[in-house]
């Protein structure tokens, strides 16, 4: 959830630093039981965006309708080895009134921020 959030944040054109705090202010009001820090989405961004490494990973998050819900639902339910185990269970709480989020996870070349005071070349 921090991931997509810090995302916006760059794209929008804020600093580091405030792209951090925006991810976390994002977490606490969506999960305000999930444990969640400024330390935390650096250790998370050290992790899975290193700063010399060339690939990132990119998390897409998307609420699911009723529509998409079922058809994951139907594909759940042909997957092999699906016999309504604790987790199974727990995940087709379809009486719940709160959204479902889907997670795309997927890996991209590492965005570039420029430094907004960064020197110009001479040319």
């Amino acid at each position: 959830m921090a991931v997509p959030e810090y995302d916006k944040a760059r794209e929008r054109g804020e600093k580091h630093t405030a792209s951090m705090k925006e991810a976390v202010d994002y977490v606490r009001q969506h999960e305000p039981k999930m444990p969640i820090s400024i330390t935390t989405v650096r250790r998370i961004l050290a992790e899975f965006r290193p700063k010399f490494g060339e690939l990132a990973l990119i998390a897409n998050v998307s609420i699911l309708n009723s529509d998409e819900l079922a058809r994951h639902q139907s594909l759940r339910a042909q997957a092999p080895g699906y016999g309504g185990t604790d987790i199974t269970t727990d995940f087709d709480r379809s009486k719940s009134a709160e959204p479902r989020r889907s997670f795309k996870f997927g890996f991209i070349e590492r965005p570039n921020y420029p430094r907004h005071n960064a020197k110009t070349p001479n040319a």
